[in-house]
């Protein structure tokens, strides 16, 4: 370990215990995609008192700053910053007070261990070769407004662009990467079938849709079956509803749901295959029906092999050798970093958070406070990356 590594490790151990409040703070108050105004505030109080001055907003709750470098061009480092609509389950005593709202996929660990970068390379007082970016997202759930930012210039100038995942199942504090794709890009479905409503008592004189929204379940999980036999795509159904009475049949039934896939050209033939069932129950049943199908996510997350290669030789000269493992496969998740990764070379990393943890999107899931370190560590050295030298050709501490 030479002089400036021991001091960047010194330095991000002492701000760990802040750190871990802020995330625990944000946990408390989580806010969904697009309304995180007190989440951005508090990111923006928190990079004022740091000396940062953020950047006019692009999409109203994203929080942007720069530490300038040598050169104008930089290296980006992203946060996503908004929670899901899911009643947390954990019974800590941070847990949600936002009822109905929960940090359940760790965007709260996300920010936390960006601001604790932003404080440390602060306080280092470094001159980088390049100036370094550090983007508070808005959004990333369900919106992907992780696209609309790129589009806005977020990442424009960029010559590379990271960001981490809190990865449950890996053991704590292990990075893990890939290149090529480690998300998957996907769509998300609104189904209606709407028929005749009339009495429980009398189903002859309506058309019950809770029968053709039936048929259509499982017509799509043989769909499922085909798709994923044929190159691992998943059609999931996830929420359904229908009716609010035990003895009226509605006169409508909706189902929602999810498409995954790695191959883009894969895309519009399971569309295709899916619109085509909805018509067939629809005339087989006498049932009208309306579908909206929107792609949010449609890329994958795509690693360049550059960028893949320099998270694994940066974790492990920085966190240990036995810091990094290969991640083994892609995850069918949606990520909407996949825009940054399309405009700029990256990489996302998987960070682990403990081997028996519980999973993303639970009630149950808290991010563990005790891989911040790892992940604020992997940042600042991607992010000063002295020993490559396209990137950095020294890095001055200031006296």
């Amino acid at each position: 370990m030479n002089e400036f590594q021991a001091k960047l490790k010194k330095e991000i151990k002492k701000v760990i215990p802040e750190i871990q409040s802020v995330r625990r703070y944000l946990h408390q108050n989580p806010e969904i995609g697009l309304h995180e105004f007190k989440t951005a505030s508090s990111i923006k109080n928190f990079l004022f008192e740091l000396g940062y001055k953020p950047k006019k907003p692009l999409l109203g709750t994203d929080v942007i700053v720069e530490l300038k470098g040598k050169q104008e061009s930089f290296i980006c480092l992203r946060a996503d910053i908004d929670a899901l609509p899911i009643v947390e389950e954990t019974g800590k005593s941070y847990a949600s007070k936002n009822k109905g709202f929960a940090h359940s996929c760790g965007h709260d660990g996300h920010t936390a261990i960006l601001l604790g970068t932003a404080k440390v390379l602060k306080r280092l007082e470094i001159i980088p070769e390049y100036s370094i970016r550090f983007i508070f997202q808005p959004g990333e759930e369900i919106l992907a407004a992780g696209k609309d930012l790129v589009a806005k210039g977020c990442c424009s100038q960029a010559i590379a662009t990271y960001a981490l995942h809190g990865w449950p199942g890996l053991k704590t504090g292990i990075i893990s990467c890939k290149s090529g794709p480690i998300f998957a890009a996907g769509a998300l479905f609104k189904i209606e079938m709407i028929g005749t409503g009339c009495h429980g008592a009398m189903p002859e004189i309506g058309n019950n849709p809770i029968l053709g929204v039936s048929e259509l379940i499982l017509g799509l999980e043989q769909l499922h079956q085909k798709h994923q036999a044929k190159d691992k795509s998943v059609i999931s159904v996830c929420k359904i509803h229908a009716g609010n009475s035990s003895n009226v049949i509605p006169n409508s039934g909706i189902i929602e749901g999810t498409v995954r896939y790695l191959n883009e050209n894969s895309a519009p033939e399971i569309e295709n295959d899916i619109r085509n069932l909805i018509g067939e129950i629809g005339a087989k049943r006498n049932l009208q029906f309306k579908i909206n199908y929107d792609s949010p996510y449609s890329l994958p997350t795509n690693n360049s092999c550059i960028e893949a290669e320099r998270v694994k030789a940066i974790a492990k000269e920085n966190l240990g050798s036995d810091s990094f493992v290969e991640a083994p496969s892609c995850s069918m998740a949606n990520e909407d970093f996949a825009f940054y990764l399309d405009q700029t070379p990256g990489a996302m990393m998987r960070l682990g958070l403990g081997e028996s943890h519980a999973g993303l999107h639970s009630p149950h899931f808290d991010f563990n406070d005790a891989a911040l370190e790892s992940g604020m560590l992997l940042f600042c050295s991607l992010a000063l990356d002295p020993h490559t030298s396209s990137r950095t050709k020294g890095i001055k501490i200031k006296s």
